[in-house]
């Protein structure tokens, strides 16, 4: 009786493994939707956004915000049987991404050269734009992690399985989607217009004008939320990308910003 019980027992481990050997093999090559196997992402925040520098800039635009975005993704492997689904593997993938956007006046600044020497600058609202919120990949990389659980470590050593899960290049897109995000836009704003101004105070200096005579004048506030639809336009198949901007946390690090203050 004990016999028969084990060699029951074995027959239905058997056929379990075989059952998941089966489904992961489809996921890999066939894609049959008989299968009833499916894979799930998320990536999503985790952890408050940092700005950690302001700078201006004398280039086409007048500021450059560095930002630090920490980025967490799952990746789940379930098959469904006789009505049951059942994860067998999930992949976990964590990253500190680096990047930066550039604060620019794009058309409408006055600038009105005065008999004294000087510049008064104003610059309205609606000029002000965030552009080219990009990831440092080559800085980023050096805080990946990542995680395939036991059963991904066991079937990857297969020749014939890719190791690329693309979770890793979708976490800096999603990171790349927050930079420029209401959240830290809003919060850096105050310290990014003295970086503006020193911009500026830089390029009066290039043409030997005094700095000191020099004005910067913000007409209102510019939108903040250029950008914040960004992480939706991100298609991928089976990725779930979970970002609310209105939930979203920026903190602007202490001693962020660069520029020379009280000129």
């Amino acid at each position: 009786m004990f016999k028969k019980a084990t060699t029951i027992a074995k027959g239905l481990a058997l056929l379990a493994v075989l059952v998941l050997v089966f489904a992961q093999l489809n996921s890999w090559v066939f894609h049959f939707k008989l299968w009833g196997s499916e894979t799930r992402t998320t990536i999503t925040t985790n952890g408050p956004t940092t700005v950690t520098k302001i700078e201006p800039i004398v280039l086409d635009c007048r500021a450059r915000v560095t930002v630090h975005v920490p980025v967490s993704g799952a990746k789940y492997y379930r098959v469904h049987v006789l009505g049951l689904t059942k994860t067998y593997r999930d992949d976990e993938v964590w990253l500190a991404a680096v990047g930066d956007v550039d604060i620019c006046v794009r058309g409408g600044a006055n600038v009105q050269e005065l008999k004294t020497g000087g510049w008064v600058v104003t610059i309205p609202a609606k000029a002000i734009v965030f552009e080219r919120p990009r990831v440092d990949q080559t800085a980023t990389m050096n805080s990946v992690g990542y995680d395939k659980g036991w059963f991904g470590k066991l079937t990857d050593t297969a020749p014939w399985v890719s190791d690329n899960n693309h979770m890793v290049p979708t976490a800096m897109a999603f990171a790349q989607s927050i930079i420029a995000g209401s959240n830290c836009m809003s919060a850096a704003w105050n310290p990014v217009t003295t970086a503006i101004k020193e911009a500026y105070r830089q390029q009066a200096t290039a043409k030997h004008i005094d700095p000191q005579r020099v004005q910067v004048v913000f007409d209102g506030s510019p939108d903040f939320r250029q950008h914040d639809g960004d992480s939706k336009q991100i298609k991928l198949k089976g990725y779930t990308l979970k970002a609310d901007m209105r939930r979203l946390k920026c903190q602007v690090q202490p001693h962020a910003l660069t520029a020379k203050q009280g000129r």
